[in-house]
């Protein structure tokens, strides 16, 4: 977060453009969140970011009584095979007792825009039709 404050404007908006190609396949959907990252305030985004890292709520799943469906995104350019995203993500849940992770392919961080079917799909399971 200090770094990113640090920066001047420009190379502050040409790193977080550089970094939308992880968030999602979808070139037009890329386009659009680099309008919002530009229109954004720049340090609630960047409190947003380092309030994210400093969060581990993983303590906390074992409360959760409620059966919760993981959506982990997965694709051929990753670096690591999917299995390893897998168990990434089990680990990362195992405390929760009634979870279920499951692997979407071909999808980057934005599963809804990646793979709407496979999104939806796994929203009616949980909320009905």
């Amino acid at each position: 977060a200090q770094r990113m404050r640090g920066l001047p404007q420009e190379t502050y908006l040409q790193e977080q453009r550089a970094g939308l190609l992880q968030y999602t396949r979808n070139s037009s959907f890329r386009t659009t969140l680099a309008t919002w990252l530009e229109a954004a305030d720049r340090e609630t985004s960047t409190l947003a970011f380092e309030e994210t890292l400093a969060m581990d709520y993983r303590p906390h799943l074992s409360t959760i009584a409620q059966p919760v469906l993981v959506l982990a995104a997965w694709n051929a350019e990753m670096p690591a095979p999917k299995t390893a995203v897998e168990r990434l993500f089990t680990s990362q849940y195992d405390a929760l007792p009634n979870v279920e992770v499951r692997v979407v392919e071909s999808s980057r961080h934005f599963v809804m825009v990646d793979r709407p079917d496979a999104f939806e799909a796994a929203l009616a399971e949980v909320v009905g039709p």
